[in-house]
């Protein structure tokens, strides 16, 4: 009886911090000069050429491009890297990576709503070289999978799903194997 007891009050505990997590978090200012000292990293500045947004401590933040109060925009599990916005300066993309590499493609607004991506987009990769870019339109370019389909480098439309590859994955093994 005990057991059961403890496993009742284990699950519900477990559930209340997960309602919690997934709960709206408020956002959280940071002075840049602090955010400077500590690292916010891969910097994109708006279409306007007013606003910065970064990834910093995990997460996707904005700041003023004169210096201010940076605004925390995502609360994702996981890293949220590679911000890049939209022609128009209304949403950002970026990619929520458990490993700070790959991962899934999320937008939000640029006040921090997140925005229903109908399909699954991963980015296969954003260390150095495969970098994310928002095209004109609902393009994103990049290394992407779109429901488990490879389609190596090439744009999806967020909103439908359509890809077109201008160039396919490498295929690393075959490479190096030709070389020996």
């Amino acid at each position: 009886m005990r057991r059961l007891a403890g496993f009742l009050v284990t699950t519900l505990v477990l559930a209340g911090l997960l309602a919690a997590q997934r709960s709206e978090v408020p956002k959280v200012v940071v002075s840049s000069a602090v955010a400077n000292s500590i690292g916010a990293i891969q910097p994109r500045v708006s279409p306007d050429g007013q606003t910065i947004a970064v990834s910093y401590q995990g997460a996707i933040w904005t700041l003023p491009r004169a210096g201010g109060v940076m605004t925390r925009l995502t609360h994702d599990a996981g890293f949220d890297i590679e911000p890049t916005w939209s022609p128009d300066g209304e949403h950002i993309a970026y990619v929520n990576s458990p490993r700070f590499g790959t991962g899934d493609l999320r937008i939000v607004t640029k006040t921090g709503q997140p925005v229903n991506v109908p399909k699954r987009i991963e980015s296969l990769g954003t260390i150095a070289f495969q970098k994310i870019e928002w095209l004109p339109g609902d393009r994103i370019l990049g290394v992407l999978r779109v429901e488990g389909q490879t389609g190596g480098l090439g744009w999806v439309n967020w909103k439908t799903g359509e890809t077109k590859t201008l160039a396919p994955s490498p295929q690393w093994g075959r490479y190096r194997s030709e070389e020996h």
